[in-house]
Parts: C-alpha cells; sequence; structure tokens
C-alpha cells in the first residue's frame, strides 16, 4: 500500500509540472501572437521607397524586415493590433509617434489605403 500512495504522489506532483508548464507556454505564446506586429523601429531608406522595421521574436531579439511603400496594404486577418500588412507580414505603429508624413499617408485608414478611392468631398460629408 505504501509503494501505491507514493506512486499516486509522484504522478500529481509531475502531472500539476506539466499543466503550470504547458500554461507558461501557452500564455507566453498568446501574448507574442498580440505583440508580435509591434514595429520597434522604422527607418525610410534615403532616396528609395524602401522601409525598413524591425519586431521583437519570442526570445527577445530583433527581426528585420524590408518592403517597398507600394507593398503596404490592408490587414486582412482578423488578428488584432494590426495597422497594416506588408508582403504578407502583419504590422502594428502607433500612428502618433511617426512624424514621416509621406509614410502616414501609405498606411491604410479605417476605409482602405489613405489616397486611393474616393475623396471626403465624394463621401458626402
Amino acid at each position: 500500500m505504501l509503494s501505491l500512495e507514493s506512486s499516486a504522489a509522484q504522478t500529481g506532483k509531475v502531472g500539476m509540472i506539466a499543466a503550470v508548464g504547458l500554461f507558461g507556454l501557452f500564455t507566453t505564446s498568446l501574448l507574442h501572437w498580440f505583440s508580435s506586429p509591434y514595429v520597434c523601429s522604422l527607418r525610410r531608406r534615403k532616396g528609395t521607397c524602401q522601409v525598413e522595421v524591425e519586431t521583437c521574436t519570442l526570445v527577445g531579439t530583433a527581426k528585420r524586415h524590408v518592403f517597398d511603400l507600394k507593398d503596404i496594404q490592408s490587414p486582412e486577418s482578423l488578428r488584432p493590433l494590426i495597422t497594416f500588412e506588408a508582403l504578407g507580414s502583419p504590422f502594428y505603429l502607433d500612428k502618433n509617434q511617426i512624424e514621416d508624413e509621406e509614410f502616414l499617408r501609405h498606411l491604410p485608414s479605417d476605409e482602405g489605403i489613405e489616397g486611393e478611392g474616393e475623396t471626403e468631398e465624394g463621401r458626402g460629408e
């Protein structure tokens, strides 16, 4: 009987460790999924229409993405915290922190890409 009780206690401990470990892995992955599109730095390459942005990876290192301004699209996915997509990658950018007006004109607005389609006068506002 004594060996059965200690075996059950060990199984319970292993089960608790596995549950806590899986919970930690799940919450870390979920947090990374939400925050990975956040643009830590943005640079426009002088003389070109190329943009270089840096985001963070799961382990906290910088990941660099380079794309043209023409590659910026409205987000297609239902993922939260996305301002735009470029070359299939989602990005979140705090528009209030960007001083480059030309770059901001290429970002999608709530109605689509700014500068395309209707003007404010055409919407009847």
